[in-house]
């Protein structure tokens, strides 16, 4: 049997370690310049280095609210725990709004709808990088209230995604800690003016301990035994996001652009690879439901999603999937109480979704066999 193909093999790398730990002024000026212009898609914006996407989020919705004073921020149900935490401590309140129906977010006819004379910022968040398409609806009902595109699973969207968006958005924000891509550690605020005064400087450990990890999953890979440290992975990384020092905000140096701009470069070749193959699992369409949205060109798969027409059969498949050698577990966030009351969609997203391997990071023989797994284990199903 083949071993376990890990739902994320995180990005190594070496050369760029090695760049960014010999780095020089001149190199990390040109990296930095680069990487502001590719992560802000040519628009003008100021970049903030910080430890983490979390504590971006925490400084831009900090200056919303001096520049606004209190209020909600429109946000998806289905999100990272992180984020309504973020709000909360920027001293706002998250308002949740259901996904669509097919993609696991709301609609930019939904973000418009929603907003009312409290809302003073609405947060556009990508879950595994798909994103509907034509969001002039929302920039139309917004009027001057700040918007800000979180990137931290959306790396490689800004090259397929509504121009438009990109163009009005007050703020960018990336994160790329393990799991997200390029696996370096670290966030990125860009705005059209960066609040960064007066936050205190961060340790290169943040990188570090990122490298460490990586290597720790890789090996666990290598030697047969991934499978069974994903429960105790899956449960380090929950624990993470409830430390109440990692929202505090903590710069980072400009040299981390060396390892963000090498390690960038890569993965969005990766994404180029996992878009034609996730194309290429159109034959699943009898047992899986939306699936023209989650195989479309202009996703960013950092996860590949299906999702099952019959979600009763999705412990089913999971298993499955697992005894066989491809790693996959459920899809979707924790989500706010009595959602499938108010968040309908959402909750039905999270009851029949599934997250398989991120593909453009697998082997040609491995892709094959996780397409041909994915065919025998779904034939099965009811249509």
């Amino acid at each position: 049997m083949m071993p376990t193909i890990a739902r994320y093999s995180p990005s190594i790398a070496p050369r760029a370690w090695l760049r960014w730990l010999l780095a020089s002024r001149p190199a990390v000026r040109t990296a930095r310049d680069a990487n502001l212009r590719m992560f802000a898609g040519g628009i003008a914006m100021d970049g903030l280095e910080l430890e983490s996407g979390r504590q971006a989020l925490v400084v831009w919705l900090d200056a919303v609210r001096r520049m606004r004073g209190g209020g909600d921020v429109l946000i998806p149900a289905q999100i990272c725990s992180v984020v309504p935490e973020s709000i909360r401590r920027a001293g706002l309140n998250p308002r949740f709004i259901d996904g669509d129906g097919i993609y696991p977010t709301p609609s930019p006819r939904q973000y418009a709808s929603a907003i009312d004379r409290d809302t003073v910022a609405i947060l556009i968040a990508p879950l595994y990088g798909y994103l509907q398409p034509d969001w002039q609806p929302l920039l139309e009902a917004a009027g001057d209230r700040p918007i800000g595109v979180d990137l931290a699973q959306g790396l490689g969207l800004l090259d397929v995604i509504d121009r438009a968006l990109v163009t009005r958005a007050d703020a960018l924000i990336y994160s790329f800690g393990l799991g997200k891509g390029i696996d370096s550690g670290g966030g990125l605020l860009l705005a059209r003016d960066v609040p960064g005064s007066g936050i205190p400087r961060g340790s290169s450990g943040t990188q570090a301990g990122v490298f460490i990890r990586a290597l720790a999953i890789r090996f666990a890979a290598a030697a047969g035994v991934y499978r069974f440290l994903v429960p105790q992975m899956e449960e380090a990384s929950e624990s993470a996001k409830e430390s109440a020092g990692s929202f505090a905000p903590k710069t980072l140096s400009d040299a981390v652009h060396l390892l963000w701009r090498a390690k960038s470069e890569v993965f969005l070749s990766e994404m180029q690879r996992a878009r034609k193959r996730a194309a290429s699992l159109s034959h699943l369409r009898n047992a899986t439901r939306e699936l023209d949205a989650f195989i479309a060109p202009d996703a960013a798969p950092l996860r590949q999603i299906v999702r099952l027409k019959d979600a009763r059969a999705r412990h089913r498949v999971i298993e499955a999937l697992r005894r066989a050698g491809v790693d996959c577990a459920p899809a979707g966030e924790p989500l706010p109480e009595d959602a499938a009351t108010l968040y309908p969609h959402a909750f039905a997203f999270g009851e029949d979704a599934i997250r398989l391997p991120f593909l453009g990071r697998i082997s040609d023989r491995e892709f094959a066999f996780v397409r041909s797994t994915l065919e025998s284990t779904l034939v099965d199903l009811p249509n």
